[in-house]
């Protein structure tokens, strides 16, 4: 070997790998609770996935691109008919005519539509304002551009409302001249919550104070929005679409995630630069997808499952099963505040009112071995060293006793000041997906019925 065995002991000895990217090699809460519902054949309502097949006519456009030839690289920006569709598509939402090859840029997924924004917007030292809960994926590409997160966190339903409120005032402190973008997201990943036009309204007052800040409006659940609400989308407020990039995802969509297809709409002034990271980064996006995606975008509005469009298929849908895991999870013999959300893949529950009855073992690793294991925990802040906090406790419990996995919240809030695992912000809130069969909400729902017996 030309390494040497001293030349080896070196290497492992500094590290060769950076630091940027050690502080992400870690596993992740959804890991560790995918593996754990494996082991006990939860029904797993963790992650954000449909667990039902692509449509049909999706599947069979990608099967005839296949068979066409739509082989070989394609262009950066995206395939020429995907982005005219989309700019065709989009177009009425936002009142202009969007041109499709400079307004629009087609990614690998929605999340490489943010990786590059950030690669193209931010310098080292730049601010990037994220609104609390947030998608995780935010977070590692502003650490990677030597962007600095802000944090501001949206309140908590009050007693008897569903709704999550922005205090205006208190994000406006957080802008100052080295803020460049702020995250908006709508509908809401986790909490569902859907943006009103006099919100964003409200938040435009605030960036047109700030000349440099760019806003990256995530409305990849663009068609789930419930009890007739309609999406009112940043970049239709006149003024911001040239300080708007705004990103969505087939995945979402048409219900095809492993696709790995996102596409971001804006001025050609931005968009350009989400171009130029993507020639660089991964060149191309797989092109027999970008043909099914836009040839099913003109497909989907044709009468769909008894509904006038495949579109509004999808919304009703969603807002049934919204529907139906709310109705179980109101009706749990485990007592917790169920928030309905407005739009999105995603039900938040609240648990502080029964954290004082998840057993002592669950706050802990090998929690065989604690005292009084099987006792509830009562006041879980008097433990000694817990290894998990409430959220983290609470999911494992209704993993392995109950049989049904939800995700613990506070992973998605910035946790990083905490000192102790009893400092960790927001420990009380679990989320579940709603994008699941009819048949597993209805399973989980049993689930919680033969807890019920047991008691």
């Amino acid at each position: 070997s030309t390494w040497g065995k001293d030349k080896k002991a070196k290497m492992e000895k500094e590290e060769v790998l950076t630091e940027r990217i050690r502080k992400w090699i870690r596993v992740t809460i959804f890991e560790e609770l995918t593996l754990l519902s494996n082991k006990h054949k939860s029904k797993n309502l963790a992650q954000g996935f449909p667990d039902w097949e692509t449509p049909k006519f999706v599947r069979e456009a990608l099967n005839d691109a296949a068979n066409a030839g739509e082989n070989q690289y394609i262009r950066t920006g995206g395939h020429p008919e995907l982005v005219k569709n989309v700019a065709e598509f989009y177009s009425p939402f936002f009142g202009r005519t969007i041109d499709p090859l400079t307004e629009v840029v087609v990614c690998n997924g929605g999340t490489q539509v943010i990786s590059n924004a950030l690669c193209a917007l931010i310098s080292e030292g730049d601010e990037v304002i994220i609104i609390e809960p947030f998608f995780e994926f935010y977070i590692p590409p502003i650490h990677f551009y030597k962007g600095v997160p802000r944090f501001f966190e949206m309140t908590p339903p009050a007693p008897g409302s569903d709704q999550w409120t922005i205090d205006f005032e208190g994000l406006e402190k957080l802008f100052n001249e080295k803020t460049k973008v702020i995250f908006l997201n709508s509908p809401h990943n986790p909490t569902g919550k859907v943006f009103t036009k006099e919100e964003y309204e409200r938040i435009a007052a605030i960036v047109r104070r700030f000349p440099r800040v760019v806003v990256l409006a995530d409305e990849v659940y663009e068609f789930m929005t419930f009890d007739n609400r309609k999406l009112f989308r940043f970049a239709q407020i006149p003024d911001m679409w040239d300080r708007t990039i705004s990103m969505y995802s087939a995945g979402k969509t048409f219900s095809l995630t492993g696709w790995r297809i996102g596409w971001g709409i804006g001025p050609a002034s931005l968009i350009r630069g989400l171009q130029a990271a993507q020639q660089w980064i991964t060149f191309s996006t797989h092109r027999p997808s970008q043909v099914s995606i836009a040839k099913s975008l003109v497909i989907g509005k044709e009468p769909y499952e008894g509904h006038s469009d495949y579109y509004e298929f999808l919304r009703a849908s969603f807002e049934s099963k919204r529907n139906r895991l709310c109705k179980i999870l109101e009706e749990s013999p485990i007592k917790f505040k169920v928030w309905r959300p407005e739009g999105g893949f995603f039900v938040i529950i609240d648990i502080r009112d029964c954290v004082k009855d998840i057993p002592r073992s669950y706050f802990y690793k090998d929690g065989k071995e604690v005292a009084d294991a099987q006792n509830p925990v009562g006041v879980w802040t008097d433990l000694e060293e817990p290894d998990y906090t409430p959220d983290v406790a609470f999911a494992r419990w209704l993993t392995i006793e109950v049989g049904v996995t939800p995700i613990p919240l506070a992973s998605f809030y910035d946790n990083s000041g905490a000192k102790s695992i009893k400092e960790v912000r927001y420990p009380y809130f679990v989320r579940f997906a709603i994008c699941k069969k009819d048949e597993t909400i209805d399973a989980a729902g049993e689930c919680f019925r033969n807890f019920a017996s047991k008691k």
